[in-house]
C-alpha cells in the first residue's frame, strides 16, 4: 500500500512539475501570514461594541 501511494504522489509531482520543498515552503508561508494576523487583530483597539 505505501508503494503504491508512493508511486501515486511521484506521478502528481511529475505532471504538475512540483517539487516537495514547494509544499512544505507553501505550508510554512501559510503558518507565517495566519500567524502574523492574529498578532495585528490582537493589537487593533477594543471597539467597545460587547
Amino acid at each position: 500500500m505505501i508503494q503504491k501511494v508512493n508511486l501515486l504522489s511521484f506521478y502528481w509531482r511529475l505532471i504538475h512539475n512540483i517539487d516537495e520543498q514547494y509544499i512544505v515552503r507553501l505550508i510554512g508561508q501559510v503558518i507565517t501570514v495566519s500567524l502574523e494576523t492574529v498578532k495585528i487583530v490582537n493589537d487593533l483597539p477594543d471597539l467597545g461594541l460587547s
